[in-house]
């Protein structure tokens, strides 16, 4: 039965699928079996396909993905470990061979390749040796029981931290007789063939005659085999290894007999044990430094001698801070005021200078720019100057690319290097309105640090434009200058646009027109201001530079009476307005007056109100929630719909509340601006507040500074820490603040790769890893649908007692957007809160990538699920605006804060739907009446014709989304839209469960029990029948006449229940 095809993973959901709202069968005797025979096929990966009834009389089918079958045509002395007929994707299986024979490669895995399921490689068997037995005490690295012809094997007798006895390999047989045949390398690297066994000698070493300086930690004439010797020199001088052992070593063979010599061997710098081809000596000079394991040194040794001068370098692009270092001495006094002699290291700096090295000597680059930008001004790039934390900055490096002024299809690059003081340099002439292309690094002794690539446009527009204005008033005149004045009207017009380079006649007042000028005739007896401005404009400023020249234009003579009308019509003038100012003065103490008795008599005042200032009250009792989202989902809706055109379309419903938030920094956060701090930040404009930091205590990793943040929850300060994702060179100081702030929860809501970006340093080891004086050990993992569980021992160095970390690592909430379903995030909240109270310790750790959207909503959710428990109420836009006091920008965007509001209606008027284990058959029993229709969203893209429609959803499992179908049993004119749904998503397993027998005219029969048939564009045909334990399975292939000329068709399984009477009464 192995060669079903049936899901096992679709039979386990007995106890498990209750939590995601699928019920399934009771397991009993006949169904354990079932489960026994299916359980091969746990592995599958495609969507799988399940049906369920639908009020008693649906059968339900299940579907599953796609296998390899079992190798067929290879050597027939392979043996397969399991051993089937067919096998899972991603699926590995061991090989061996029969005999002597070895396989070609220990292990075959099924893999998917252009949409073919494959093996990854072919395996055959060869000849090789049988692990000899030799000496009980010999170790074999690698250890299997054969090797083929030639593999190597390094053999030694010790256990741990041992040099190897010797190297042998399987050799080719000089005669058919031979069984194994072994050759061993000696110290020249000749291969001699073996003709005894090997043994591990425990003969001692005799004391060495090295230097007689030279004190041995045990002063003995021999030591045993692989006993660590501590080596030690008069003062002032250094052993050339501090430690060493002595083992017994392959020397080579005589008449086939082994020989063996003494060798001793040294421990390096690196902790690591060499081989030692000299004799050790007591030296004037300094030890191998232990600084960064990158580092190259040349020459590479153990012991230095005083001023000898070693080269150093880094590999992949990265340079040391130094490139030369030597070994010098000093005197200094220690506390009884004796001089002593102390060794140290020096290196030369960029000016030639050597100066003592403090610290050690890394493999780093300089920083990169935070900003670059042009100074239109002066038509220049201009750049801050980078800190000096990694150390002395002795230039930077810069590259200008732009098009030809002549021939824009030729580009033109510049490359230049600059002095470490220069922060500007002007751009190259090619003329107003140009492009470039700028990249820019610093540059240290290391080397060139991180580019700056920019593209820059230098689109600065240039025109003198001449203006009249008829009037002296300065303020006019400051405003036309500023180019803020309107022209084009009766005493303020652009008579000219001049582009000039030098000295230029003009007219003033001639009356001609131009394209937006007019060059206005001058009216005799007028006052004019002539402005020749000239306007420079680009993106990123503009400027105007302004020349000015009043004059007036004589006037004509007038007669008596012209001079008498104009006394009339001046005196005329002034009597209206008078009478204008005395009619608005009525008018506006009874419009004063009406205004106060209204005030009086029918104003309600606003709710919230106090000392001119109005606070929106936007409390909500949890039985009035619904009807609250209700309310802000149909403003919107109305707002969307509106014509109005003085309605404001995004300021309706949740995002008004949202948008009355405080967006913008709130307090100092002066330690995050610091430069040597500013790399420490993911994001340069998400930092913490200076008064809520959480501030390391010294130590050697740094300055105390993290992007952290304490903050509170209802009714529990600092509850929570809001932190940035660790970046590389965070990790350490990240591990510190768990340590320092006893932290014993972690929750992580982001990935470490989110739309090709870096979101997260991954901060846990796979294994066991030291960061700093941490060491961290992933003791176990556990997965289930988006969910990570992990536990950490975290242990520093100097501590006695390690301490556990749990780590909730969720994955289905996507960067800047909000979850599918806040069931699961609820009962994260709620299992957090649980660890909390059965351990008591430090801030529960909440970390995205920036530490504010997702954390925020996060820690949001947490407080105002106990504010609505213990008040009856809540209040989403208080809680967010008191955590925005704490860290900038938390709850990031409309949607998280919108979701606030979906995820408490569930958590606060559903709560939690899990249901123990020992209510499962209860609540089976309460769902076997009610109507199963689908509520999640319907399949899409039904092809042939049919509507985009099928009575199918996807259901998830304990730990994969989507990973079967279920659907109802198809009706007859239904049946091309049933394979069509298995053909689309590669459904390699459909199971029935119900019996062959009870299918009628209703629901029929829609594969063929004989031959082959066809459902549409579908064509099916019968493979074979197998009977099982109260179930049968048939093989067939589907095929897609549609799709013939690709050649594509899959074998399928499909099983269906014999009797439904061993699996309880639920049809």
């Amino acid at each position: 039965m192995s060669e079903a095809g049936f899901g096992i993973a679709a039979m386990e959901l007995t106890v498990a699928e209750v939590f995601f709202g699928i019920i399934w069968l009771k397991s009993i005797k006949s169904r354990a079996r079932l489960e026994a025979a299916l359980d091969q096929h746990r592995d599958a990966v495609s969507p799988a396909c399940l049906m369920t009834p639908e009020q008693q009389q649906c059968p339900p089918l299940l579907l599953f993905a796609g296998k390899c079958k079992a190798p067929s045509g290879w050597d027939p002395k392979l043996r397969f470990s399991p051993e089937k007929k067919v096998y899972a994707l991603n699926e590995v299986v061991q090989l061996s061979c029969v005999e002597e024979f070895v396989p070609s490669t220990p292990e075959i895995q099924c893999i998917s390749r252009e949409g073919h399921k494959q093996w990854n490689e072919t395996a055959t068997c060869k000849e090789g040796c049988q692990q000899p037995q030799w000496d009980s005490q010999i170790r074999f690295s690698p250890n299997q029981r054969f090797y083929g012809v030639s593999e190597e094997v390094t053999l030694s007798c010790f256990m741990n931290d041992t040099p190897p006895l010797a190297m042998i390999r399987c050799a080719n047989r000089t005669s058919p007789k031979l069984k194994d045949d072994w050759e061993m390398l000696d110290t020249r690297g000749t291969w001699h063939r073996l003709a005894e066994n090997l043994t591990c000698t425990m003969a001692k070493c005799p004391k060495p005659q090295w230097d007689a300086r030279l004190q041995f930690s045990e002063n003995k004439t021999e030591y045993p085999q692989n006993r660590e010797l501590t080596m030690t020199c008069p003062e002032g001088l250094e052993p050339s290894f501090p430690e060493v052992k002595c083992t017994k070593d392959f020397q080579g063979v005589s008449s086939g007999k082994p020989i063996y010599v003494d060798v001793w061997w040294g421990r390096n710098s690196t902790g690591a044990w060499t081989h030692m081809e000299k004799d050790i000596l007591c030296m004037e000079g300094c030890r191998r430094p232990p600084w960064n394991s990158r580092l190259q040194l040349a020459p590479d040794q153990e012991v230095y001698k005083k001023d000898e001068k070693v080269k150093l370098s880094c590999p992949g692009g990265f340079q040391p801070s130094f490139t030369e270092i030597k070994c010098q001495s000093e005197w200094q006094c220690n506390d009884s005021v004796t001089a002593v002699y102390k060794r140290l290291w020096c290196g030369r700096n960029s000016r030639g200078v050597w100066v003592p090295i403090q610290s050690s000597v890394e493999c780093i680059v300089p920083g990169k720019l935070e900003e670059l930008w042009l100074d239109p001004d002066r038509g220049s790039l201009r750049w801050n100057s980078l800190p000096s934390c990694n150390g002395e900055i002795i230039g930077y490096q810069l590259s200008i690319t732009a098009r030809n002024a002549v021939d824009s299809s030729v580009l033109e690059t510049e490359r230049l290097r600059l002095n470490g003081s220069v922060t500007e340099h002007r751009l190259p002439e090619h003329g107003a309105g140009g492009s470039y292309a700028v990249t820019i690094r610093g540059l240290t002794a290391a080397g060139a640090g991180g580019r700056v690539d920019e593209g820059v446009s230098h689109q600065q527009l240039r025109e003198h434009q001449l203006i009249v204005a008829t009037t002296h008033n300065g303020s006019v005149i400051e405003s036309i200058c500023s180019g803020r004045t309107q022209l084009f009207n009766a005493s303020t017009y652009l008579a000219a646009v001049l582009n000039l380079t030098g000295p230029t006649d003009f007219v003033l007042g001639d009356g001609s027109r131009g394209q937006g000028q007019h060059n206005a005739a001058l009216r005799p007896g007028c006052d004019y201001t002539a402005l020749l401005l000239l306007v420079r404009l680009s993106p990123q400023a503009e400027k105007f530079t302004c020349v000015c020249y009043s004059f007036s234009v004589g006037q004509e003579p007038s007669s008596l009476l012209d001079r008498k009308l104009v006394v009339m019509a001046l005196a005329l003038t002034v009597a209206f307005l008078a009478l204008g100012i005395l009619l608005l003065f009525v008018v506006f103490r009874l419009k004063n007056n009406g205004s106060k008795a209204s005030e009086n008599n029918s104003t309600i005042p606003l709710r919230g109100c106090q000392k001119d200032t109005c606070k929106p009250n936007t409390q909500i009792l949890v039985e009035e929630l619904l009807e609250a989202l209700k309310m802000f989902k149909r403003e919107e809706i109305e707002a969307e719909q509106t014509d109005d055109e003085s309605v404001d379309r995004h300021s309706a419903g949740l995002l008004r509340e949202y948008q009355q938030l405080s967006s913008t920094l709130l307090h100092p956060c002066n330690a995050g601006k610091e430069l040597c701090n500013q790399n420490k930040n993911r994001y340069k404009s998400i930092i913490p507040y200076d008064h809520c930091r959480v501030v390391l205590q010294p130590s050697d990793t740094g300055n105390g500074y993290i992007n952290a943040s304490y903050m509170d929850t209802y009714r529990s300060p600092r509850f929570f820490i809001a932190a940035q994702g660790p970046l590389a060179g965070t990790v350490v100081d990240f591990w510190h603040m768990v340590w320092q702030e006893k932290t014993s929860v972690i929750v992580m809501l982001t990935g470490l790769m989110e739309q090709n970006k870096i979101k997260c340093e991954q901060y846990w080891p796979e294994q066991e890893q030291v960061y700093g004086d941490f060491t961290v050990t992933l003791n176990n993992t556990w997965t289930t649908t988006g969910l990570v569980k992990r536990i950490f021992c975290l242990q520093k160095a100097g501590c006695a007692l390690p301490r556990a970390v749990e780590q909730f690592h969720y994955l289905l909430w996507p960067d800047h957007g909000v979850p599918k379903n806040p069931s699961q995030l609820l009962c994260l909240v709620e299992v957090v809160n649980k660890r909390v109270l059965e351990a008591p310790a430090g801030p529960v750790l909440v970390h995205c990538s920036a530490g504010i959207g997702r954390t925020g909503t996060f820690i949001a959710l947490d407080f105002l699920l106990k504010m609505g428990k213990a008040e009856g109420k809540v209040d989403v836009f208080h809680c967010v605006q008191q955590l925005r006091e704490q860290r900038v920008s938390m709850v990031q965007t409309k949607e998280q804060y919108s979701f606030l509001y979906e995820a408490l209606l569930e958590g606060l008027l559903c709560g939690n739907t899990g249901v123990p284990v020992e209510s499962i058959a209860t609540l089976v029993h309460s769902f076997e009446r009610q109507d199963l229709r689908p509520q999640q969203r319907p399949r899409e893209g039904v092809q042939d014709g049919s509507p985009a429609y099928i009575n199918a959803v996807f259901a998830s499992t304990y730990t994969e989304e989507e990973r079967i179908i279920i659907t109802q049993l198809p009706f007859p004119t239904t049946l091309v839209d049933f394979w069509a749904l298995v053909w689309d998503y590669t459904c390699t397993s459909v199971v029935v469960l119900n019996q062959l027998k009870e299918l009628d005219k209703t629901y029929v029969q829609f594969w063929p029990t004989q031959g082959e048939d066809d459902y549409g564009r579908f064509h099916v045909q019968l493979i074979s029948e197998e009977p099982g334990a109260g179930f049968t399975t048939w093989t067939l292939v589907l095929s897609n006449r549609q799709q013939e000329q690709y050649g594509l068709c899959y074998e399928l399984a499909l099983g269906y229940l014999n009797s439904f009477e061993t699996y309880g009464n639920f049809k």
